[in-house]
């Protein structure tokens, strides 16, 4: 690469140019130490990743306590497992086993 292509001046002001700056540092990175922060982005996305899906496990489990909570609350007002089914999308296996949790 040439002395001429192979930095960004940083008085240069083009959009996108400091963003080309930054892949022509990771490029002028020895073979090891690119490997190195490769693994190191590898390792971030990967966290990312978990975190994304943790957090739609959680989104799901709490939309799984509010049907729950609705599911009870028809429950209690006498309405019959097929419309609770229906209205919250539980089962009907879920929602006898609500009504079996609340008889003494």
């Amino acid at each position: 690469m040439s002395k001429k292509n192979d930095e960004v001046k940083d008085d240069f002001k083009a959009k996108g140019l400091k963003e080309a700056n930054d892949v022509l540092d990771i490029m002028r990175l020895e073979e090891k130490e690119r490997y190195g922060y490769n693994r190191y982005l590898d390792s971030l996305h990967l966290k990312a990743s978990e975190a994304f899906s943790l957090e739609k496990l959680a989104e799901f489990e709490v939309r799984e306590d509010e049907k729950t909570l609705i599911a009870k609350n028809m429950l209690k007002a006498g309405l019959e497992n097929r419309i609770i089914a229906e209205t919250t999308g539980l089962s009907i296996e879920k929602i006898e086993a609500l009504k079996n949790l609340r008889t003494p």
